[in-house]
């Protein structure tokens, strides 16, 4: 089966509509970057821990987040996971830093 019978394309003659559209693709990335602020990096790249919550109703993300801000913790992104009827959800924290020996040993038992 042949779809097209003896194509003759000049593609030097259309190459500069090519480069131009790669032009303007790459140029509408850089300004979406700049007024974006920048690439958004995912925890793979910018450090943290996920974790998946699994819960026996369905959680409630504003009591969620006021755990989290009595905890302390900043900077951390809550998203429904699986079906509706799973109730888990992700909850993606942030790096954090300490200098202190026993803040370290907090967790450990």
């Amino acid at each position: 089966m042949e779809f097209f019978h003896e194509p003759k394309l000049d593609w030097m003659e259309i190459k500069w509509y090519f480069i131009s559209l790669s032009l303007a693709l790459a140029l509408t990335g850089i300004i979406s970057m700049v007024v974006h602020r920048g690439l958004v990096y995912g925890i793979d790249f910018r450090g943290g821990t996920v974790v998946t919550v699994k819960f026996a109703q369905a959680p409630n993300d504003d009591a969620i987040r006021s755990e989290l801000d009595r905890a302390g913790l900043r900077n951390y992104t809550i998203q429904g996971y699986g079906p509706a009827s799973d109730h888990a959800v992700i909850i993606a924290l942030d790096l954090q830093t300490t200098t202190s020996a026993n803040a370290l040993d907090t967790g450990s038992s």
